[in-house]
C-alpha cells in the first residue's frame, strides 16, 4: 500500500488530527512538484535495495485531495503507473463541496480503479 498525503484543506474540521493548511493554495504546484521528486526517489531507493514490489494499493488521503487541481495528479500516475499491479486500487477522499465533473472525469481517466471517498 502506498499512502500519499495532500495536507491542504478549504478550513480545517474539528474532528481532524491530521496535518494540514488552510488558506495555503497557493502552494500546491510546489507541493506537487516536491512530491513527484521524493516519489521518484524513494521508488529508486527501493528498486535498488530489490525491495520493490507491484503496489495494490493507492490511498490519497490528506487534508483535502481534491483542492488540488486534476492536472496535478497527472505526472503522480505516470510516475506510479510502471509500479502498480493490474488490480491496483487506488482510493481518494474529497470534499463534496469541492468536487465538480471535470475533476471527477480526469482522475477516474488517470487511474485503473478509482475509488472517491
Amino acid at each position: 500500500m502506498l499512502y500519499i498525503h495532500i495536507p491542504f484543506c478549504d478550513s480545517k474540521c474539528g474532528y481532524c488530527g491530521f496535518f494540514s493548511q488552510v488558506n495555503q493554495s497557493h502552494l500546491i504546484e510546489s507541493y506537487f512538484r516536491a512530491l513527484e521528486i521524493d516519489l521518484k526517489n524513494q521508488l529508486n531507493f527501493m528498486q535498488n535495495l530489490g525491495k520493490l514490489k507491484k503496489i495494490n494499493s493507492v490511498f490519497i488521503g490528506g487534508g483535502t485531495p481534491n483542492m488540488a487541481d486534476s492536472k496535478f495528479y497527472k505526472n503522480i500516475f505516470k510516475i506510479l503507473e510502471s509500479h502498480l499491479a493490474i488490480n491496483c486500487e487506488i482510493s481518494i477522499e474529497s470534499n463534496p463541496n469541492l468536487l465538480n465533473k471535470k475533476w471527477l472525469n480526469d482522475m477516474q481517466n488517470r487511474s485503473n480503479f478509482f475509488r472517491l471517498l
